[in-house]
């Protein structure tokens, strides 16, 4: 697994709304700026999880390129 210098991060943060009476959803994206790859994660209630899977998923795509 390839270590992510966080300074080749761009990680954003927001909340996704599906219809007016569903509670928002937190959504992560990461662009690894070297690359221009993109990955985003909202599978979870949880920032954090989101966040962590994620970086696992863009850890996951860099190893691949390698």
């Amino acid at each position: 697994m390839p270590d992510l210098d966080p300074k080749d991060l761009l990680i954003e943060d927001y909340l996704m709304t599906k219809g007016h009476s569903v509670a928002p959803s937190p959504v992560v994206r990461i662009t690894h700026k070297p690359t221009g790859i993109v990955v985003l994660s909202s599978e979870h209630r949880s920032q954090y999880r989101n966040k962590r899977d994620a970086l696992a998923a863009l850890s996951d795509l860099l190893e691949a390129r390698t």
